[in-house]
C-alpha cells in the first residue's frame, strides 16, 4: 500500500480509480479498468493503456514509501481514538 499525502497536491489520481490488468499470455493485451462518475471503462487500445500505465508510475513516485504509508495510516488512525 502506498499513500500519496494532501501535501502532495494535485495528482495523476485525482480523476478517479484504475487498474491496469496484465495477464500472463503475450498474446492477451493488458487493459485498463477506470471507473468514472458516468460509468465504469475497459480500456484496451495500447495508446490508451500506456497513457494510464504512465499515470500509475506517476502516482507510484509521489506516493509515501510503504513504510511511511504504513506509518501515516497508523497516525491518523491513532488520531481517531
Amino acid at each position: 500500500m502506498q499513500v500519496i499525502p494532501f501535501s502532495a497536491g494535485a495528482h495523476a489520481g485525482t480523476s478517479g480509480s484504475l487498474v491496469i490488468l496484465g495477464f500472463p499470455e503475450p498474446t492477451d493485451p493488458h487493459v485498463v479498468y477506470v471507473e468514472t462518475l458516468t460509468g465504469d471503462l475497459y480500456l484496451e487500445k495500447h495508446s490508451d493503456v500506456a497513457a494510464h500505465s504512465i499515470a500509475f508510475e506517476r502516482l507510484c513516485a509521489t506516493a509515501l514509501s510503504p513504510d511511511d504509508s504504513i506509518g501515516l495510516t497508523r497516525r491518523a488512525a491513532d488520531s481517531l481514538s
